[in-house]
């Protein structure tokens, strides 16, 4: 019988990332069909899949949402979890009317490995624009926050043996006008480089 692996990622208290990997029986295809798991009275909730490109063509990466879980009630409450960083994510989206965004990771490592991690993104269906020590991907307001988290818990599998520090991230809204003004400043030898990386 077939065995599906369910990689669950998380993002911790102290704004780390977590992982746990759960196998079933089952094939789950879709985001409503992903059950929660539970860790230390924490409920760990799926928001956002995508296949794996660290294991096999029906294994998933599942990115959750954290749960504080209040047994003191009956029945127990289930609280968003006070260090959960979407809040203030979702605060800085709101005050931008932009559908669309270019996020911009900065980090710092020994070993070059950004045309691997674009590589493997792009098995996920997430569009790179990679460069050493640095990556961009465009998309969409909504798909910001876990684009985010996804695309650096990549970064760290890959870099799992080496030093890495993630340095400064930056959204830029109006992602539109940010292509046609990369396009303008640049040699036609990176416009294919650029095209290539992006997704709408």
């Amino acid at each position: 019988m077939a065995q599906q692996i369910l990689d669950y990622v998380w993002v911790n208290d102290d704004c780390e990332i977590e992982y746990d990997s759960i196998s079933s029986t089952i094939i789950y295809t879709t985001l409503e069909q992903i059950p929660p798991i539970e860790q230390n009275n924490k409920l760990i909730k799926s928001v956002y899949i995508c296949k794996n490109p660290f294991k096999s063509y029906i294994d998933l990466i599942v990115f959750c949402e954290v749960y504080d879980i209040n047994y003191m009630c009956q029945p127990p409450q289930i609280i968003l979890n006070e260090q959960n960083k979407r809040r203030e994510f979702d605060i800085y989206m709101k005050e931008n009317i932009s559908d669309h965004f270019k996020i911009t990771q900065y980090y710092q490592s020994d070993k070059l490995f950004f045309k691997q991690h674009k590589e493997l993104c792009k098995y996920m269906n997430i569009d790179l624009f990679s460069k050493p020590n640095e990556y961009s991907l465009y998309c969409k307001k909504e798909d910001a926050y876990n684009l985010v988290w996804v695309t650096r818990y990549v970064l760290y599998m890959i870099y799992n043996d080496f030093d890495i520090t993630l340095t400064e991230l930056k959204l830029i809204p109006n992602a539109d006008s940010d292509i046609i003004q990369n396009m303008n400043s640049m040699d036609m030898s990176c416009i294919d480089e650029l095209m290539d990386g992006i997704s709408f």
